[in-house]
C-alpha cells in the first residue's frame, strides 16, 4: 500500500510502503540504541550507583539520599512513553526487551502512520535522559520535598530554595533535618567498609587509616558490633570526611 511519497521526518522522497527516508530510519535506529544505552546510565544515577559530580571534584555539603527520585521518575516515565510506541507495531514486555524488540522490529516502526512524530518523540526523549544524565554540575542533596516528596538540592549558601513542584522551602532548616535524620542513621562495616563508603558518598579519599585515627582520637560514637565491625552514626562519618582536603580524581 503506498502510505506517502514524503519522508514524515525531513520530507524527502521515500519508496512506497516507507513513511521514512532511507537516512532517517538510520537515524531512528541509532536514537533507539542510544536510548538504550542513557537510561541505563539514568538507572545508575537513580540507584545511587555513580553520581553526577561538579567539573574536577566532588563535594557536597550534606549526603545524598539512598535513591534519587527525580532522576527515579525520568526513567519511570521514559519506559512508559517508549511503551506506547513499542505498541503501535504489537512490542510488549518491560525494561530494555521493550527496546530490544522495537529495534527488531525497526522495518515495521518506519512504515507506521505516525512513525515520524514517534521518531521525533524518541530523539526529545533521548535529549531529556541525556540532560539528567550527562550532566556534570550536581548540588548537593538538601532533603526530601515536603510537598511531593521528590529530591531537593541546593548548595551550602543558599537560604531558600524552589522544589520543581514548585513549593518554596527554607534550605538551611532542611539541610538541618536531613543532618540530623542521617545522625540517628547507623551502617555496620569495618573501619575500612567504612572507609570505602564515605569515599563513594562524598568523593573525598577516606583510608582505612583515617577511620582508625576517628576511632582511637574518640572523634566517632561507634560501637563495636562483631569481629571488627563497628556500627557507625552516618552523619558524623559524613561530616569527618568532609573536613579532609583531599578529593578523589574524577
Amino acid at each position: 500500500m503506498r502510505i506517502g511519497s514524503e519522508c514524515q521526518s525531513c520530507g524527502g522522497r521515500v519508496s512506497d510502503g516507507w513513511t521514512l527516508c532511507r537516512e532517517c530510519r538510520k537515524e531512528y535506529a541509532r536514537t533507539l540504541h542510544s536510548l538504550r544505552i542513557a537510561l541505563r546510565h539514568l538507572r545508575q544515577i537513580a540507584n545511587r550507583e555513580v553520581t553526577l559530580e561538579r567539573a574536577g571534584h566532588a563535594d557536597p555539603s550534606v549526603p545524598q539520599a539512598p535513591v534519587n527520585l527525580s532522576a527515579l521518575d525520568l526513567y519511570d516515565s521514559a519506559w512508559e512513553r517508549i511503551g506506547e510506541t513499542a505498541a503501535t507495531v504489537g512490542v510488549w514486555g518491560s525494561g530494555e526487551r521493550i527496546l530490544v524488540g522495537m529495534m527488531e522490529r525497526m522495518a515495521d516502526l518506519c512504515r507506521t502512520s505516525t512513525a515520524g512524530a514517534d521518531m521525533r518523540s524518541m530523539s526529545s526523549l533521548l535529549a531529556r535522559v541525556r540532560s539528567r544524565s550527562d550532566r556534570r554540575e550536581r548540588r548537593p542533596f538538601a532533603g526530601l520535598c515536603p510537598g511531593c516528596g521528590r529530591d531537593v538540592e541546593s548548595d551550602a549558601v543558599d537560604v531558600i530554595v524552589r522544589c520543581s513542584c514548585g513549593m518554596v522551602i527554607d534550605a538551611r532548616s532542611m539541610r538541618e533535618e536531613t543532618m540530623a535524620a542521617f545522625d540517628r542513621v547507623h551502617i555496620t562495616a569495618t573501619p575500612a567498609g567504612a572507609a570505602k563508603w564515605c569515599s563513594e558518598q562524598t568523593g573525598r579519599r577516606i583510608t582505612r587509616d583515617d577511620v582508625n585515627n576517628w576511632l582511637r582520637r574518640h572523634m566517632i560514637d561507634a560501637t563495636p558490633d562483631g569481629d571488627h565491625c563497628y556500627q557507625f552514626p552516618i552523619g558524623r562519618l559524613l561530616e569527618l570526611s568532609r573536613l579532609k582536603k583531599n578529593t578523589l580524581a574524577s
